[in-house]
């Protein structure tokens, strides 16, 4: 994530604030926690817009069977409702996310940069496929414990037919952030390609 800071930094703020004053308030120079804030709250935003919409686009587009429209338990609208719920979850869901990448960029994490060997690459990924995988399992069963369920996990069940938007269509409390950047040591190349390939596919 730091590196994707640096580049947006680099090709946008900077042009941006030099064209209005050369020296930037001291708050808001480079590597300030405010300004790696701001920055690092737009960039979980429009990244997590962008990975929504491509990927439960290109799905909904290509692959999502359109006959499921035409069943009786498809909602009024549904699509559009999706959208809207999916699109409020992301918002806060990417506000609780960016103080987690705020961590990673200050160096409170296990990430590092060094040149893995291909036994701890191939264990990095298996670590986190595992440990993301079983998270997501257990954290759904207790979603539907009678409680969770009535104030959490209701939202994601309004879809009996869900389309590839449905994906994020559930209460943004209902899945807590599952950060492996500060459980296990992992590669920083590595985990930003798990990453990426983890939230494409759980966003079909």
């Amino acid at each position: 994530m730091d590196a994707i800071l640096s580049s947006m930094e680099d090709a946008v703020y900077e042009p941006l604030v030099s064209s209005f004053t050369s020296k930037p308030h001291p708050f808001l120079e480079r590597d300030t926690l405010l300004r790696q804030t701001l920055g690092l709250t737009l960039i979980v935003n429009l990244a997590g817009y962008f990975l929504y919409f491509f990927a439960a686009g290109m799905s909904y587009v290509f692959i999502w069977d359109k006959r499921f429209e035409k069943h009786h338990l498809f909602l009024k609208n549904q699509v559009s409702r999706e959208i809207g719920v999916s699109s409020r979850s992301i918002l806060l869901m990417s506000f609780l996310t960016m103080p987690f990448f705020l961590l990673e960029v200050r160096g409170y994490s296990r990430l590092h940069d060094e040149l893995p060997s291909a036994g701890s690459l191939i264990l990095s990924i298996v670590t986190f496929v595992l440990f993301t995988d079983c998270a997501i399992y257990w954290i759904h069963r207790w979603l539907h414990a009678p409680l969770p369920y009535k104030f959490l996990h209701k939202t994601h069940h309004t879809w009996k037919i869900p389309t590839p938007f449905a994906s994020h269509a559930f209460h943004p409390i209902s899945m807590p952030n599952l950060n492996k950047s500060f459980r296990f040591f992992q590669g920083t190349d590595s985990y930003k390609a798990c990453r990426i390939i983890f939230t494409y596919f759980s966003s079909q």
